[in-house]
């Protein structure tokens, strides 16, 4: 799911601040559904909240992370200034649909929100400047197009490619959005998992067994790893990425486990046509169970084989991949090195994301948290393995993943984050609202 950094100065003299600041960033947006996809997506690595204002009829797929508002934010009435309310202090950055931020120099960008001081900011932007940057104020969406006495010069606004329709991340045949969640249910399934909490606090102090930490392997100092890789309907995308990326790492002492959702045939003979003798195939006899909502089957299809492959692994680290991504090659052997130097439990690292076709971004940050941490970033001990991905997760609009690695982080588990990438994530072919693990 994706989103970061930093604060504003005293008026006058602008100085430095050590604490890393809070930015909304807000996307106008006309039913222009495939843009706005595509601006939210590719702001997460830089915005602590994603707010996508829609004054058109229809309902833009977003992702989950992404706050949908509803307003004619063409009007200065009371409803664009509610539409602000809440977002954090101290700045909102305005975009249209279809448009982004260079973050190629991300880190120079926060360092410059640091110094600016409360106010009115010009920010470049193809063929001139305007305010875009503003404090959280009703007259931020007013403000646009104005001039300003301060202007950034590191942050920049600009265009991203054109996308067809329906493939800015979740194909056309996606569910239509995120649908209201029953407010019942949502507070059943929260009341669940507080009660589970204790549950799993409870093992992971017995795992750990008076240890600082849960690893399984020992003394051991190249530990079996295992690569996980779930999957459905794929064919053979599976070998060509995720299959062909997990037997070229670096470090040797790995298992790939590949389970199948019941998949189809076609796909079980891609895996099987690889002769690699460190490959695992099992294809569950079943589908897994998940919600019957499209966009809520998204959110959780998939649990069933890798809560499987928790119980089939063999390794003493578990390192997730998705079936359409790639590992880089050297993946798993930083990841593992870097747990171990931190001395930590689940180690995650920033992922290199295609957040709209033939647009990248770097995503993942520490600490860990929603819309910064991709899945196949991820490597975590094995014994972890008690915590398992919940196909209800959805009843609080929460993905699976996501839902795990915050259970995980509020049980006490110990996060380490690694600040390079390490994985690439690619718009998805297949949508997992189709089933797609």
């Amino acid at each position: 799911m994706a989103t970061l950094e930093d604060a504003a100065a005293i008026a006058g003299a602008p100085r430095a601040r050590t604490d890393p600041p809070l930015l909304a960033v807000v996307v106008l947006s006309d039913d222009q559904a495939t843009p706005a996809w595509a601006t939210a997506t590719s702001v997460a690595a830089l915005a602590d909240r994603v707010v996508v204002l829609e004054r058109g009829a229809g309902t833009p797929t977003l992702p989950p992370w992404v706050e949908l508002r509803r307003v004619d934010w063409g009007s200065d009435d009371r409803s664009t200034s509610e539409a602000l309310a809440g977002l954090p202090e101290p700045w909102v950055l305005v975009l249209g649909a279809g448009e982004t931020v260079d973050l190629t120099a991300l880190d120079a960008v926060r360092h410059e929100l640091r110094m600016l001081a409360p106010g009115p900011v010009e920010v470049a932007l193809p063929g001139g400047h305007e305010v875009r940057l503003h404090p959280t104020t009703p007259g931020a969406i007013a403000a646009i197009g104005a001039a300003s006495g301060v202007r950034a010069q590191r942050l920049r606004i600009v265009r991203l490619p054109e996308a067809p329709e329906g493939v800015a991340g979740l194909p056309a045949d996606a569910p239509p959005g995120a649908p209201d969640v029953d407010p019942v249910l949502a507070e059943i399934e929260r009341e669940r998992e507080r009660l589970a909490a204790f549950e799993e606090r409870r093992l992971l102090d017995v795992v750990r067994g008076g240890r600082d930490v849960c690893w399984v392997e020992g003394d051991d100092e190249e530990p079996l790893v295992t690569v996980r890789i779930p999957t459905y309907n794929r064919g053979p995308l599976i070998v060509e990425r995720a299959l062909r990326s997990a037997m070229n790492q670096t470090y040797e002492r790995i298992e790939i486990l590949v389970v199948g959702d019941h998949c189809d045939e076609a796909t079980e003979r891609a895996v099987r046509s690889v002769d690699d003798p460190r490959i695992r195939f099992v294809n569950l006899p079943a589908r897994g169970i998940y919600p019957a909502d499209p966009w809520h089957r998204w959110m959780v299809a998939g649990c069933a084989p890798v809560n499987a492959a928790l119980d089939l692994a063999q390794g003493a680290w578990i390192a997730p991949c998705d079936d359409d991504d790639e590992l880089t090659e050297d993946h798993v052997e930083v990841l593992l090195a870097e747990a171990k130097r931190q001395r930590v439990e689940f180690i995650h690292s920033k992922a290199r994301m295609e957040a709209a076709p033939g647009h990248w971004i770097e995503l993942g940050s520490s600490p860990l948290r929603h819309g910064q941490v991709s899945h196949g970033t991820v490597m975590y001990s094995l014994g972890l393995r008690f915590f398992r991905y919940s196909n209800t997760s959805w009843k609080m609009n929460e993905p699976a993943d996501w839902n795990m690695w915050r259970r995980m982080r509020d049980a006490g588990v110990k996060v380490g984050f690694l600040d390079r990438v390490t994985y690439t994530h690619y718009v998805e072919a297949h949508s997992r609202a189709d089933g797609s693990a």
